[in-house]
């Protein structure tokens, strides 16, 4: 696989902000004891693992988003050497998709 402007793969470096934003915005909680927090407790041990996969796949997301579009700008070219793995392969493969008004016409004897 080869690039055509291949200064725009350096855009994939772009997947740091989100990481970086991430990492430093970490809120660090203060525990603050009041009368109802017992009631609340469980259900904060079983949401917060949730959370947390929740949070990681988002991050995930949020990096994954600069990368594709770097990859992308980048335009990538697969040529048939590469896609078919031989060198000197004198084929071509093309198909062709006709979903034209007449392929939809049903035959006149089979009705």
């Amino acid at each position: 696989m080869s690039f055509l402007n291949i200064f725009l793969l350096g855009g994939a470096a772009a997947f740091l902000a989100p990481l970086l934003i991430h990492l430093l915005n970490r809120t660090r909680f203060q525990s603050v004891d009041w009368g109802a927090m017992h009631l609340l407790e469980s259900a904060i041990q079983v949401n917060s693992r949730r959370m947390q996969w929740e949070s990681l796949l988002l991050l995930l997301m949020r990096c994954l988003i600069p990368l594709l579009l770097a990859f992308c700008l980048a335009r990538p070219v697969l040529t048939a050497v590469q896609l078919a793995g031989l060198s000197g392969s004198g084929r071509a493969s093309v198909f062709l998709l006709d979903d034209s008004f007449s392929m939809d016409q049903g035959d006149s004897a089979g009705g």
